[in-house]
């Protein structure tokens, strides 16, 4: 039986070998960079031997790809739940604010996902596509509603509101101690340009 290397983790041994390797994968990447991660060191973190290690991938990028795209279908899943149970679409846009700090504040996926070659990051847009889905239906919702304003073009304020969102993030993993500031700063920004006036 494998055991962890190296760095102690009290749940290690109830983890999958794959879950092994991306926790590990995720903590040196974040320490080091990608391209300071060698596939040797990434065994010894997981505590696999290398060859486990090249079954289940073929490089470090894979693995953190890998990573960022589970993370993303998880984090998918909990938003989708989340606007359901929102009573307005202003409540939905607010909810897409607090979802995006969040990812900022949480964890380093975002400098990660823009450090994978272009195949990794084409392979993740999937996240990107929806969550464009989910904001272009909050709009269409409002505007229907009533709630938002009538002249929204689906197409050029869905992409003004994610570049929004996605700015939302960054601030938010630059500076996590001021997630708050920024949250209430976007949510007032952003209803601001879609609210009726």
């Amino acid at each position: 039986m494998e055991q962890h290397h190296g760095q102690a983790d009290s749940t290690a041994a109830g983890r999958s070998p794959r879950e092994r390797i991306i926790h590990a994968a995720l903590t040196l990447v974040s320490e080091n960079g990608l391209d300071r991660v060698s596939m040797t060191d990434l065994a010894k973190a997981a505590g696999v031997s290398r060859q486990t290690l090249y079954n289940h991938y073929s490089d470090v990028g894979s693995v953190v790809a890998d990573a960022i795209s589970q993370h993303d279908a998880e984090a998918l899943e909990q938003l989708t739940t989340s606007l359901s149970v929102c009573p307005t679409p202003r409540d939905a846009l607010i909810q897409l604010v607090h979802h995006f700090a969040a990812l900022g504040s949480q964890g380093h996926y975002y400098e990660l996902e823009h450090a994978l070659s272009a195949e990794a990051q084409e392979h993740l847009a999937t996240y990107e596509t929806a969550i464009r889905d989910l904001i272009r239906a909050t709009l269409a919702e409002g505007v229907q509603s009533g709630t938002f304003r009538s002249d929204l073009d689906p197409t050029t304020d869905t992409a003004l509101v994610y570049s929004l969102l996605t700015g939302v993030t960054e601030a938010s993993a630059r500076d996590p101690e001021r997630v708050n500031a920024v949250v209430q700063s976007a949510s007032r920004t952003i209803q601001a340009a879609v609210g009726r006036s």
